[in-house]
């Protein structure tokens, strides 16, 4: 007798997508999630930050506004039943972060939160493995990111699989805890960047 297929385990944990001006890119990252292996996806937990095309700083234009509509368009192909948290002006990389953690840590009052770049593209058990790191989180209290891409600049052992510390913030998961944290450590570098566009930003 044919054993019944076992439903993959639904996510439960945000998931945030930071976007620009890439649709192209948007629409590989989106594909790689759709494709998702050893989970299944709540749509309504997807989250689009969509940065908008104009400074309010410098009142420069730094993007098109069709090519964030075509992002917008683009994840919504995808995850109809996602939510689009769209900018009515340039934030900057570093100020849509800090939006995107605030709404996973406050508003939707979640413990772990996963957040992607646009630029990316996952392997088909990426999400499967965040999720079996975030079960080792409430025994490492002092676990705050953790990703599951590896030391990429390296050939993996699969026979040898091991923790490593993190290089980059690439496609990461975060613990609230270490995020709260952070805020008072990072309060000074938000304040500079609410004041500056990325492209002037001191380097120093």
């Amino acid at each position: 007798m044919q054993q019944p297929m076992q439903r993959a385990p639904r996510l439960t944990v945000p998931i945030v997508i930071y976007s620009f001006a890439r649709p192209d890119y948007l629409d590989r990252l989106c594909a790689s999630l759709r494709a998702q292996q050893g989970v299944s996806l709540d749509e309504s937990r997807i989250h689009l930050l969509q940065d908008g095309a104009v400074s309010p700083r410098s009142q420069l234009r730094l993007a098109a506004d069709a090519a964030i509509e075509q992002a917008i368009a683009t994840f919504r192909r995808h995850f109809p039943g996602g939510q689009v948290h769209a900018a009515p002006a340039n934030l900057g990389i570093a100020m849509n972060l800090q939006r995107g953690e605030a709404l996973v840590f406050e508003e939707l009052d979640a413990e772990i939160g996963y957040f992607f770049e646009e630029d990316l593209e996952l392997g088909p058990f990426y999400l499967a493995m965040l999720e079996h790191l975030a079960a080792q989180a409430a025994a490492l209290p002092r676990l705050g990111y953790f990703a599951a891409y590896g030391r990429h600049r390296q050939a993996s052992d699969a026979d040898h699989p091991r923790l490593v510390q993190m290089e980059h913030h690439w496609g990461f998961g975060l613990t609230r805890r270490c995020w709260r944290a952070m805020q008072p450590w990072l309060a000074p570098f938000l304040e500079v960047w609410r004041r500056i566009d990325y492209q002037g930003r001191p380097h120093l």
